[in-house]
């Protein structure tokens, strides 16, 4: 597995420090991210409504739309500094930064709501029935 891939009790986790995060498109249908540190490339593509939690646990709810795609509104993603990722069983994709604000996409019963690619061909997908397969 990739030296950055380490498989936990409740999942798989990333080790993001020292990446920058940008957001590349964003489109009804989809959110993509690019995290980059200069030598390896990781891509996070989000299908599905996510979420925003702040240190108190406030949430602001992200719903893909043509309105979201339009207004920018996910540029400020660009200025948080990711630290890891976590990937639970259950298919939810928890993207922590060193701000503590988190980026929660929870897993699907019926699609999959979100993956990630990165580098020597790992490949992570939330699958339907809140599962989650990974090929590296």
């Amino acid at each position: 597995m990739t030296n950055s891939l380490t498989k936990t009790k409740s999942g798989w986790e990333l080790n993001f420090a020292g990446y920058g995060l940008r957001v590349v498109s964003a489109s009804p249908d989809m959110v993509t991210m690019l995290l980059d540190n200069g030598s390896k490339n990781y891509v996070i593509q989000i299908e599905s409504k996510f979420k925003l939690l702040d240190l108190n646990k406030n949430e602001e709810i992200f719903e893909l739309s043509e309105s979201l795609a339009r207004s920018g509104g996910l540029q400020r993603l660009d200025s948080l500094v990711p630290a890891r990722a976590a990937v639970s069983k259950e298919g939810s994709l928890t993207l922590a930064f060193e701000s503590g604000i988190q980026l929660v996409v929870e897993g699907s019963k019926d699609y999959e709501p979100w993956n990630i690619t990165g580098p020597d061909d790992l490949r992570i997908i939330s699958v339907p029935d809140f599962s989650v397969s990974v090929w590296s």
